[in-house]
C-alpha cells in the first residue's frame, strides 16, 4: 500500500513538473518571437511621422501656390481677403490631420508598451513604468472615443484586458511573466491596430483629400502664369520664381506617391500584427510573418525615400 501510494505521489510530481514545464515553455518568447516582436515595435515608431507629414507637405503646398495667386490681386482689400482665405484653408487642413494625429499618438503609446514588455535589460522597476504606459494607451483610446474622432468607436481597455494594469506586488517583472504578458497584450492589441489602421485609410482615401491634390495640380500652374504676366521685377529675379516654381511643381506631383505609399505601409502593418498574433500561437510557423515584416519594412523604406527626394527639392 505504501509503494502504491509512492508511486502515485512520484507519478503526481512528475506530471506537475511537466506541466509547469510545459507552461514555462509556451508562456517564454522565442529569440525569433522576440526579435519579431522588437522590428514591428520598431516598424510601428518609423510610420508614425509619415500620415501627419503627407498633411503638412499638402498644406504647405497649398499655401505656398496660393502666394503666388495673391500677389496678383492689385487691391490691398482683395490681397489681404486672399491671404485670409488662405490661412483658413490651412487650419481646416490641420483640422482634418488631428484625427491622424491622435491615431499615432495611439500607436506611439502601444509601441512604446510593447517594447518594455520586451526588453532584454531593466527587469528591476519595470511593473511600475509598465502599468503607467498601460494606463496612458487605454487613456487615448478613451479619449479618441469620446471626441468621436472615428465613425466606429474604438476598443477600449486593452491593456486592462491584457492585465498590464494589474500590480505585481514587487517591481521585479520576473522574464516569464513578462512574456506571457507580451502574449496577452499583442492578442488584445490586434482589433485596436487594426481599428486604427482602417480610420487612418479612410481619412487618407477621403475624396477631400483627392481634390485637395487634384486642386494643387491643376491650380499651380494656373497660378503661376497669372503671377508671371503681372511680374514687373527685372529678369534675374524672375528667374529665382521660376526656381522656386519648379521645386513647387516636383512637390505637388509627389503628392499622390506619398499618400498611396502612406496607404500601403498603413495596411501592411495592419497585417504584419495580424500574422504576429498568429505566429505567437501554438504550432504556426513565422513564415507569413517574416514576408509580412518583409512587405512592410519595404513600404516604409519606399516612404522614406519619396520623402527624401522631396527635401531634395529645397537643396
Amino acid at each position: 500500500m505504501k509503494l502504491y501510494l509512492n508511486s502515485v505521489g512520484a507519478l503526481s510530481f512528475a506530471f506537475l513538473l511537466c506541466c509547469s514545464l510545459l507552461n514555462t515553455s509556451c508562456s517564454t518568447l522565442s529569440r525569433e518571437q522576440l526579435s519579431n516582436i522588437e522590428k514591428l515595435g520598431n516598424g510601428c515608431d518609423s510610420f508614425n511621422r509619415y500620415p501627419s507629414l503627407f498633411f503638412e507637405e499638402i498644406a504647405s503646398v497649398r499655401m505656398e501656390r496660393g502666394l503666388f495667386y495673391a500677389a496678383t490681386l492689385s487691391d490691398a482689400g482683395n490681397r489681404v481677403g486672399e491671404l485670409e482665405e488662405l490661412y483658413k484653408a490651412n487650419e481646416k487642413e490641420v483640422s482634418l490631420a488631428s484625427k491622424t494625429d491622435k491615431s499615432l499618438e495611439i500607436l506611439r503609446a502601444y509601441s512604446r508598451a510593447l517594447g518594455v514588455l520586451v526588453a532584454d535589460s531593466r527587469h528591476e522597476a519595470r511593473g511600475r513604468e509598465l502599468r503607467s504606459m498601460g494606463r496612458a494607451l487605454d487613456s487615448l483610446v478613451a479619449e479618441a472615443n469620446r471626441l468621436q474622432l472615428f465613425k466606429e468607436s474604438l476598443p477600449e481597455g486593452v491593456a486592462k484586458s491584457a492585465g498590464i494594469l494589474v500590480a505585481f506586488g514587487a517591481e521585479r517583472m520576473l522574464q516569464n511573466r513578462q512574456h506571457r504578458l507580451a502574449r496577452s497584450f499583442i492578442k488584445e492589441a490586434d482589433t485596436l491596430v487594426s481599428s486604427l489602421v482602417e480610420g487612418l485609410v479612410e481619412i487618407l482615401r477621403l475624396p477631400g483629400v483627392s481634390a485637395l491634390i487634384e486642386g494643387e495640380k491643376s491650380g499651380l500652374p494656373a497660378d503661376y502664369r497669372s503671377f508671371v504676366a503681372v511680374f514687373k521685377g527685372n529678369n534675374g529675379l524672375l528667374a529665382e520664381y521660376d526656381r522656386r516654381y519648379l521645386q513647387l511643381y516636383g512637390r505637388v506631383q509627389k503628392l499622390s506617391y506619398l499618400r498611396g505609399y502612406t496607404i500601403t505601409a498603413a495596411n501592411r502593418l495592419a497585417r504584419t500584427h495580424r500574422e504576429l498574433v498568429l505566429s505567437l500561437e501554438k504550432g504556426r510557423k513565422g513564415d507569413e510573418l517574416y514576408e509580412s515584416l518583409l512587405g512592410f519594412e519595404d513600404s516604409l523604406s519606399k516612404l522614406e525615400k519619396e520623402y527624401r527626394s522631396v527635401v531634395s527639392l529645397f537643396d
